[in-house]
């Protein structure tokens, strides 16, 4: 069991600890609070940098602060959410392109129009595209409310309180010492044998 010095030792310690101070100790520590169930290899699909997954979940994670078991779970939600819109949002431009290729080629092609006859010729794909941004930006706005509602609640709730150091110790103890049980002993007898008797 520690003593009350070593714990105390102990504490002063920990403050002078600033983190990590290189770029790729920095960038280590980003990752330590993305801990739950979500891998960047079952995140990304091919093209995409897995190395960019870790830094940008691992932003994430950290500006959400989790605390515990359920508030990290939500966290790796949005993280799973955040990542496939973006991906989605890259998929946009690049379906329009690919129409636009498409739409050119055809007979009554007209560079004023080509917007509308895009969409025209495919508008189930770009409205089935919209209709899965907008399911998971409410996924996401739905995790997210639901860990504003836990650290809420865990803000709220009385937290134990841990004593100082200082009331833990007796007022006029001498640290260190500790009388051994034969000093106990030879100081009582002392005692005895010095005390003046009863008055005859």
């Amino acid at each position: 069991m520690s003593s009350l010095v070593q714990i105390e030792a102990n504490r002063r310690n920990a403050l002078l600890s600033t983190g990590p101070k290189t770029p790729e100790g920095k960038a280590a520590a980003r990752w330590n609070a993305f801990q739950s169930g979500i891998h960047a290899v079952e995140q990304i699909i091919p093209g995409e940098d897995p190395e960019a997954f870790r830094t940008f979940a691992g932003d994430l994670a950290q500006s959400c602060h989790p605390a515990d078991a359920r508030q990290h779970e939500l966290v790796d939600l949005m993280i799973s959410h955040a990542w496939r819109l973006r991906r989605l949002l890259r998929a946009e431009p690049q379906i329009w392109e690919r129409l636009l290729k498409i739409n050119r080629m055809g007979t009554y092609f007209s560079q004023d129009l080509e917007l509308g006859d895009a969409f025209e010729h495919n508008p189930e794909l770009l409205l089935r595209l919209q209709r899965l941004i907008a399911s998971i930006q409410k996924s996401y706005r739905e995790a997210a409310t639901d860990l504003d509602r836990l650290q809420a609640a865990r803000a709220k709730s009385p937290q134990p309180q841990i004593p100082e150091l200082q009331s833990l110790q007796p007022p006029d103890a001498e640290i260190g010492f500790v009388p051994s049980p034969a000093e106990n002993q030879s100081s009582e007898a002392s005692d005895t044998t010095l005390a003046p008797g009863p008055r005859s």
